[in-house]
């Protein structure tokens, strides 16, 4: 048995403010670490088997964008060691769908060394690479990370190994981080499924928040959104040549009116039977093509309502799916 079985929770929750220096990175996708850091933190640790019912886990959500999809590369947490040194076999990192303000089905799980890995008593960002992570679409989704780590509390006037990831002093983006136990090896914690944090510890200075952590990797657009803008600059360029159409007929349509001005005035002026017959002529067809120009003057403007309406529709869709 332990020891001291007080030993897990001392400094489960500490006060002094920890800072963290940016580590070399791929685009940053989320970031809820920042320049700041955090003033609590919670275990979230996969110990040996024989200490099962200790085991926790955090998880917390995070969005992608409309019209974006994430290839997520590394998780990068911001923890604090305590108790007898040591590092862990690795870290666990899982990704959900989003259930309702906790986390659903479980969409990927990695295993993975992370680095710089806190000393003893002291915090670090640790990025954890993911190799070929996942692609995620639009959405709310969920990320849990857990240290495989063994309590080494046989080591000489130590308290067990564990690793506490960071919560953000402020508030919550989205849902509030999550906490498990599911063997209630602890007594300072009441859940045994993911449950926000507030309900989840005894202690009255845990409330709704965040944990401390970043995802890397790489952003492109959506197939619907590419599809959504490409549509929008086909529109765009349809109009254009609406606009060109209308501008063209309208010059026409000037110029036939000019044409049966004059052909009304060397009808005014005509002398004689022969030409004012052929004035009449001239006048008849400058006419008749001002009539044709006015009506290629309506269905080109009857195209740019068109092109307009076409270019508002497809900008609306750009807007739903982007």
């Amino acid at each position: 048995m332990f020891r001291r079985r007080t030993g897990w929770l001392v400094g489960l929750i500490f006060a002094s403010l920890a800072f963290f220096a940016d580590q070399a990175r791929a685009d940053v996708l989320y970031d809820n670490v920042g320049g700041g850091g955090f003033q609590d933190s919670l275990v979230s640790q996969d110990f040996e088997a024989a200490f099962n019912q200790m085991d926790t886990r955090g998880a917390d959500d995070f969005t992608v964008p409309q019209g974006e999809e994430w290839f997520i590369d590394t998780v990068a947490v911001a923890g604090k060691h305590l108790g007898a040194p040591a590092v862990p076999t690795a870290f666990r990192v899982a990704f959900f769908e989003d259930n309702g303000e906790l986390p659903g089905s479980e969409i990927a799980a990695f295993e993975s060394n992370g680095g710089p890995y806190p000393a003893k008593g002291q915090s670090a960002t640790t990025a954890i690479p993911l190799g070929v992570g996942p692609q995620l679409g639009p959405g709310e989704y969920w990320v849990s990370v857990q240290a495989i780590m063994d309590s080494h509390i046989d080591v000489p006037n130590e308290d067990a190994s564990r690793w506490f990831w960071g919560v953000k002093p402020a508030g919550h983006i989205g849902s509030s981080a999550v906490f498990e136990n599911p063997g209630a090896g602890f007594n300072e914690f009441t859940c045994t499924s993911f449950a926000p944090l507030k309900d989840c510890s005894s202690n009255p200075g845990i409330v709704d928040a965040d944990f401390a952590f970043r995802l890397d990797g790489a952003t492109s657009v959506t197939a619907e959104c590419a599809a959504a803008t490409n549509a929008v600059a086909t529109a765009n360029g349809s109009l254009t040549t609406a606009k060109s159409a209308l501008s063209r007929a309208k010059a026409a349509l000037t110029k036939a009116q000019k044409a049966v001005k004059k052909a009304q005035s060397k009808l005014k002026k005509a002398k004689g039977k022969r030409a004012k017959l052929k004035a009449k002529t001239v006048l008849r067809k400058s006419k008749k093509k001002a009539t044709a120009a006015t009506a290629s003057v309506k269905k080109a403007k009857k195209k740019v309502g068109s092109a307009n309406a076409a270019l508002s529709t497809a900008k609306t869709n750009q807007s739903s799916v982007c």
